[in-house]
């Protein structure tokens, strides 16, 4: 398909990063806005085919065979591979934490209907009616399911922080350094038990002393994201323990 496309329709559909010297700003970031879209929507896709219907398993197959073939790359020797694994995976988390909080939120809408219906009942009859009814037996399917697929997803999520986002923190290339904290905040606002993850805050107290202007400055932009956020601001001390 790609050998049927023109020069000028290929390039315009899908600039290519390693001949951008003749580009303007714009473009090199339409490139990047278009690359993490791709991943985005690919993971969604992965997501949805893996939240019903016959093929349920298919797409968590896909995603982690995906997922294990990026943290073999994320280690080259080349930078703009590096730098291209990093962007890639950590999108591809940040699709897969936005659905983790979807699934918390049906949880605990769950959680809330099976004690509704679990109230309903004389205490002395609870033990034996609720296995009948079978609106409470849904709702407890439904408990499983979610929790199922809730615990797959986080499982991938903390691989992808502990295996890319922590190693590229570290990266030699401030390039690679700077992208990783990019997403650190999708990893601190969400935990399955917590409002927020505080322990992973020592990361930009960390990036605010790095050697490069441009990963201190994404450093700092992050945390004015994290400020703005009024629950937040008690968490936010443990910033100054950190910095």
């Amino acid at each position: 398909m790609m050998q049927m496309m023109s020069a000028t329709e290929s390039s315009a559909n899908y600039p290519c990063p390693l001949n951008d010297k003749g580009k303007s700003k714009s473009s090199k970031l339409s490139f990047r806005d278009k690359f993490v879209s791709f991943w985005d929507e690919w993971t969604n896709e992965m997501i949805s085919l893996a939240a019903g219907g016959a093929k349920k398993s298919l797409g968590l197959e896909v995603l982690r065979s995906a997922l294990d073939q990026l943290i073999s790359l994320s280690s080259m020797a080349v930078t703009s591979i590096r730098l291209s694994i990093t962007e890639a995976s950590l999108s591809i988390s940040r699709s897969i934490l936005r659905q983790c909080k979807v699934l918390k939120d049906q949880l605990e809408t769950v959680r809330r209907q099976i004690s509704s219906e679990e109230s309903h009942k004389d205490k002395q009859q609870q033990s034996s009616s609720s296995k009948q009814n079978p609106k409470h037996q849904a709702y407890l399917k439904q408990q499983e399911a979610v929790t199922m697929e809730l615990e797959v997803l986080c499982d991938f999520a903390n691989t992808l922080f502990n295996s890319i986002a922590v190693h590229r923190l570290k990266d030699y290339k401030y390039e690679v350094r700077a992208c990783a904290v990019l997403y650190l905040n999708d990893f601190i606002l969400f935990d399955t038990k917590k409002p927020v993850r505080s322990e992973h805050l020592k990361y930009l107290g960390w990036a605010c002393y790095d050697f490069d202007s441009p990963v201190r400055l994404n450093a700092i932009k992050a945390i004015k994201d994290l400020l703005t956020v009024r629950s937040l601001l008690p968490t936010c001390i443990h910033l100054t323990a950190v910095s």
